[in-house]
């Protein structure tokens, strides 16, 4: 919850943000691209290890 809240805060600020983590969780991905496009970020990269 606690990273939640900071993501949030920082999306809101439109700062450049890493998210670690893995898009392969069911529905994860496509919340955080959602989160990301309502809160107007027009570039994401995306790194693959």
């Amino acid at each position: 919850m606690l990273i939640d809240t900071i993501r949030e805060l920082c999306l809101s600020r439109r700062e450049n943000i890493l998210i670690e983590g893995t898009l392969s969780w069911p529905g994860h991905g496509l919340r955080i691209m959602s989160e990301l496009a309502a809160a107007e970020y027009t570039r994401v990269q995306i790194i693959g290890v």
